[in-house]
């Protein structure tokens, strides 16, 4: 069985290497461990048993600028991909 624990241990090199890319000198994330554990290794758990090979999930986040969206996007993007090994589909307002 799949787990948070061995998942996290899967992805948290290349997870903490773009969440750092994104960091500023003066605006850090904080508590990057919890916010990969608690938050977005469930929500790919949750994702990974939504999808089917018939039909696409699509997945839509909201929120103001500066929020995080494309971060957090992104690096759901990368457990996705490296541990439950799904092709997935980014794209972004900034794209257009």
């Amino acid at each position: 069985m799949q787990s948070v624990q061995d998942c996290f241990s899967k992805v948290k090199s290349i997870c903490y290497k773009y969440i750092s890319s994104q960091e500023t000198k003066n605006q850090k994330f904080k508590n990057k461990d919890q916010m990969i554990r608690s938050f977005l290794i469930p929500v790919c758990f949750w994702i990974s048993k939504k999808t089917s090979n018939k039909k696409p999930l699509i997945l839509g986040l909201a929120g103001g600028q500066w929020a995080g969206k494309t971060t957090i996007a992104s690096t759901i993007s990368i457990i996705l991909k490296k541990y439950f090994k799904l092709i997935v589909f980014k794209i972004s307002i900034d794209d257009f």
